[in-house]
């Protein structure tokens, strides 16, 4: 009989998986693949690509890193859109606008510090300005 390997995580910390974001629909059409929260941060997995991309939006409690695992994506913050390979990252300030997006079915871990709050996801309107 085969084994099931277990996945042993640090106590306080929580593992949600979904197929579909759960947040606001003005932020986009994106797939999360995995969720876990910790004390410090949280990291989500994404998958992007097609109608699959996370529209300007900003965070005024947690700064944002993005790390592509497989393909590429344009990363934009404060306007400034970046061009991401596999392995590569993108920082994101708390209070900057920023968005995520791929052609190619890119797939990318965004790590958030302090851990992510839904609540705290701002869609951009145009004219945005740092509050």
């Amino acid at each position: 009989m085969a084994r099931t390997a277990r996945t042993t995580r640090p106590k306080g910390t929580s593992r949600k998986t979904t197929t579909r974001a759960k947040a606001n629909a003005s932020l986009g059409a994106y797939g999360v693949i995995s969720y876990v929260e910790m004390p410090d941060c949280s990291l989500r997995v994404l998958r992007l690509g097609g109608d699959k991309e996370v529209n300007l939006h900003y965070h005024s409690k947690c700064s944002q890193v993005y790390f592509i695992l497989k393909g590429t994506a344009e990363v934009t913050v404060n306007g400034k859109v970046t061009k991401l390979k596999e392995h590569q990252t993108a920082r994101v300030p708390v209070r900057a606008a920023h968005g995520i997006r791929s052609d190619d079915g890119a797939i990318a871990l965004s790590i958030s510090i302090p851990p992510l709050d839904l609540a705290d996801q701002v869609p951009v309107q145009e004219g945005y300005t740092k509050p």
